[in-house]
């Protein structure tokens, strides 16, 4: 039986701005607004319009999530199914983006899930004192979701 690695790879779709002006705009300090994807079978997936594979591209972060023994095909027939939570009219920035597509594919590849600090950003944010205002802004900027 095949091992493969499962690595989530981590991009920040602010380009280090959030971590700069996060805590005069929102009230709180964070460190990016997070954008994953999951390495295995030495392709990168993740959820943009649909969910979509390409050849791995270096990423901000790295986290080595584990080792699965699952095959490629059994994967493939799993993103069929989870196509339907995860496509183009499905997408919303802080209930259903790239990290949570990505801890559902890290829980059924490992039965892991991804770092908390990624999985709950949006909900710290919707907490935040200045929530509301900055929502109408990010939401025409990051509603594809692209990395």
């Amino acid at each position: 039986m095949s091992k493969h690695p499962v690595i989530l790879r981590v991009y920040d779709l602010s380009k280090g701005q959030a971590k700069i002006l996060s805590l005069p705009i929102l009230g709180i300090q964070i460190e990016g607004i997070w954008h994953t994807s999951v390495e295995v079978y030495q392709r990168e997936y993740y959820f943009q319009d649909g969910i979509l594979h390409v050849e791995p591209v270096k990423a901000l972060k790295t986290y080595d999530m584990g080792i699965t023994s699952l095959p490629n095909d059994v994967f493939h027939e799993y993103l069929e199914i989870l196509s339907e939570k995860y496509n183009s009219t499905t997408y919303d920035l802080f209930k259903n983006n790239c990290n949570h597509f990505s801890n559902d594919a890290t829980m059924f590849l490992l039965s892991k899930s991804i770092p908390t600090e990624i999985l709950d950003l949006p909900e710290i944010v919707m907490k935040s004192p200045m929530y509301e205002t900055l929502i109408n802004m990010l939401r025409s900027d990051f509603q594809s979701g692209s990395k």
